[in-house]
């Protein structure tokens, strides 16, 4: 029985890696700047991943490319978005509320706690800026509210941008969309009642 050279194994791991960050970095480039700012072999890197290898460079087509920086920049502000709710925000009463996803599994327990037992009068919430400090049941519910009000910014601009990039028609309109601090609005369909 033939063993397989540990070393091969581990130099054919690292050139994969290589190429990886390659891509990472150029992909880093069609988010930032856009397709063309691309040179031709970092252009020729991107129509080898989009043929997977399988077709010719020449052979792949422009609307391939177009889905492929589409993808990217959809994931992109995904992530942002995630990061985004993650990091949190700073409430109407000058505090800074972290919302990572335990903070936020934690604030609708608590928000439930205080809607099934009404004898709770306050709560004592941690804050990033100075700590555990007491609240008044109004006070976080208010609190409670923002927090749900900043994650549901951050889906809607993620919503919008998504399909600014869906219906872009090519690299020049997809580099342009670009994740702002500015509230974005979607367009909500209303159920038939």
């Amino acid at each position: 029985m033939i063993q397989p050279n540990n070393k091969t194994i581990s130099e054919r791991r690292k050139a994969e890696l290589r190429g990886e960050l390659e891509l990472d970095f150029i992909n880093q480039i069609i988010i930032e700047q856009g397709y063309n700012a691309l040179s031709v072999y970092q252009k020729e890197v991107v129509s080898d991943k989009v043929s997977d290898g399988a077709i010719r460079i020449l052979e792949v087509e422009d609307d391939e490319i177009l889905e492929y920086v589409k993808s990217i920049k959809i994931e992109f502000f995904k992530k942002t978005c995630e990061e985004q709710i993650e990091l949190g925000f700073t409430s109407s009463n000058g505090h800074f509320y972290r919302t990572n996803r335990d903070d936020q599994v934690n604030m609708i327990g608590q928000k439930d706690s205080l809607v099934d037992d009404p004898s709770i009068t306050y709560v004592d919430w941690k804050t990033e800026d100075v700590g555990y400090i007491r609240h008044t049941k109004e006070q976080w519910m208010q609190v409670y509210n923002e927090a749900f009000a900043h994650k549901k910014d951050q889906l809607f601009k993620y919503e919008a941008l998504k399909q600014q990039v869906l219906a872009a028609t090519n690299q020049d309109e997809v580099a342009l969309i670009q994740w702002t601090e500015a509230k974005m609005e979607v367009k909500v369909q209303m159920l038939a009642s």
